[in-house]
């Protein structure tokens, strides 16, 4: 569990059980913290969780950073995005994520969405809550709907049945 850190980002790892991250980030600003790390490098603060197999559940609550994103996780428990503030209107990619159980975003700013991913809708075993919820859909620029502008697409969708 990571708690009150300015960032954190986890890459193509395995992790065994759970991950949290509670808390912290950099505030709702996109500018370079003082000090830190992020602001050695002339980065915004951000949260990032990509192409991981993750054991238990992944969850981020009460963030307040420049961008978050959660994209391509195997998470065969649930996941949670809660009460996160972004400064960054691209940010909140939680999407192309397989997950065993159930996912839950809820009071999120901005909401799940695909951004600029490039990233397919989230795969979901169990229940989708909230603004990842089965029937939301949300604007996709690389989803085709006939003009080249792009179209909506679910956030989250559910799983074929199979046995894990």
């Amino acid at each position: 569990t990571l708690e009150m850190q300015l960032g954190a980002i986890v890459h193509a790892s395995t992790i065994g059980g759970d991950v949290s991250e509670l808390g912290g980030g950099g505030g709702v600003s996109c500018d370079p913290p003082f000090p830190g790390l992020f602001g050695v490098f002339q980065s915004p603060a951000f949260s990032d969780y990509e192409d991981n197999a993750i054991g238990g559940n992944l969850t981020v609550a009460g963030l307040q950073t420049c961008w978050l994103g959660m994209l391509r996780n195997d998470v065969h428990g649930s996941l949670g995005a809660f009460k996160n503030t972004m400064a960054d209107p691209d940010a909140g990619e939680i999407v192309q994520n397989t997950v065993r159980r159930d996912i839950a975003c809820v009071a999120n700013n901005p909401a799940s969405q695909f951004g600029d991913s490039g990233a397919s809708p989230n795969v979901v075993s169990g229940h989708a809550f909230g603004q990842c919820g089965f029937d939301v859909y949300q604007p996709d620029p690389n989803y085709p709907n006939g003009d080249g502008t792009g179209g909506p697409q679910p956030i989250s969708v559910k799983a074929p049945h199979k046995s894990w």
